[in-house]
């Protein structure tokens, strides 16, 4: 023992060793509590066949009490037939004695079916009993049996419903239906992202080509032609607008083709809907004309299909929820997407305004009498801006 231990200790160091005896020791745990929660499902086990003892007991106990309680009524009907024919003692004697035959046979029969039941049922649980306490894998057996037995109903339950199947292809084909339209809504909204992502590009674009003009006038204003650059100012007002009428335009057109979607979409859901509804009004008035014999199963499978109905509408709803909140979000997305760019731009033109107005004070310095008249200019292009911008986006 002490070479092997010092052989483990050659080859591991402290700290392995005893974080090797933890696993161990967590291992040796986790099967003791593994057996441990085995033994408790046993002793539940035994629990409750204890307490079907009891009841048991009480059953027979209370059969017994109403065996004695039938032969005192029997001995009380003997007694009065008794005391009612004394004057015709051959006649009640046979009656009695009739009587008392019939009761004993009764009483015999009744005794023996209960004496049948007590062995049966005492059987029954010492088999349980003995099963139980020789090996704990004995419920797993009757698990199995009682799953084929739900397995043997299952198939038969399979069986009866390969009719109603039949019967509800229909339906499926519908479904099918559905789910091709579905899918064509999908598709028109990944045509709808496509146009937004283009809107968006063209957006870039058109402030890559205002901050070119911008450029553009500000190399004019440095070589101090005043009048071109009021009308590069004007050139950049009519872009804006005509970048931000763009903006709203493609919203309008975007809320417009989600609404039509959502619109297609609720037609569809209402045509399915009437379509089923005059199947299963065809199915019913077949039900009216079918044999008396016909009729359970065909009630069944109404039943059933009616249920699948139900089942299909929820899906639908679901479906048209879905695509509702998608169209709101969709309007919110592009709302927020055209507000913000258009923030975006008039605070960067703004700014290059004010840059402009700095840079034109200081290059009029020499020449003080325009100098108001080009401030006063510039203040008025970017008041008109912001107006404008400001309407777009519904705030005036």
């Amino acid at each position: 023992m002490d070479n092997f231990m010092d052989r483990l200790t050659k080859r591991f160091n402290a700290g392995e060793l005893i974080q090797a005896n933890g696993e161990a020791e967590a291992r040796e745990n986790e099967r003791l509590r593994k057996q441990t929660a085995e033994y408790e499902k046993m002793m539940q086990e035994i629990r409750r066949l204890n307490l079907k003892t009891v009841e048991v007991s009480e059953q027979v106990s209370q059969m017994l009490s109403c065996g004695i309680e039938q032969l005192e009524e029997y001995e009380a009907k003997l007694h009065g037939l008794i005391k009612e024919e004394e004057t015709d003692k051959t006649e009640a004697a046979a009656d009695a004695q009739q009587i008392n035959q019939v009761i004993t046979q009764e009483l015999a029969q009744q005794k023996k079916e209960l004496d049948l039941q007590i062995a049966g049922m005492q059987e029954l649980m010492d088999a349980q009993l003995k099963n139980l306490q020789d090996s704990m894998g004995v419920q797993l057996s009757g698990a199995d049996e009682k799953l084929l037995g739900v397995d043997n109903r299952i198939s038969s339950v399979d069986e009866k419903l390969l009719g109603v199947s039949d019967r509800i292809s229909g339906v499926d084909e519908k479904l099918s239906g559905v789910n091709d339209r579905i899918s064509v809504v999908d598709e028109k909204l990944t045509g709808v992202d496509g146009q937004i992502s283009e809107a968006v590009e063209r957006l870039l674009a058109e402030n890559a080509q205002s901050l070119a003009m911008l450029k553009e006038w500000d190399e004019q204003k440095q070589q101090g032609d005043q009048t071109e650059t009021l009308d590069t100012v004007r050139a950049v007002e009519d872009k804006l607008e005509h970048l931000s009428g763009n903006i709203a335009d493609n919203a309008i057109r975007q809320h417009s083709l989600l609404q039509d979607m959502a619109v297609n979409t609720e037609n569809a859901l209402q045509d399915l809907t009437r379509t089923t509804e005059d199947a299963l009004q065809n199915l019913q008035n077949k039900l009216e004309q079918q044999k008396p014999a016909d009729n359970a199963e065909l009630i069944e499978a109404t039943g059933q299909i009616k249920e699948m109905i139900v089942n299909i509408r929820l899906y639908l709803d679901d479906v048209q929820k879905h695509i509702e909140d998608y169209v709101h979000k969709e309007d919110v997305k592009v709302y927020r997407n055209v507000q913000a760019v258009l923030m975006e731009q008039l605070s960067n033109k703004t700014r290059d305004l004010n840059d402009h107005m700095d840079a034109l004070e200081k290059s009029v310095q020499k020449s003080k009498g325009t100098k108001p008249l080009l401030g006063f200019a510039i203040l008025l292009s970017a008041a008109s801006l912001t107006i404008q911008i400001l309407q777009m986006l519904g705030i005036l």
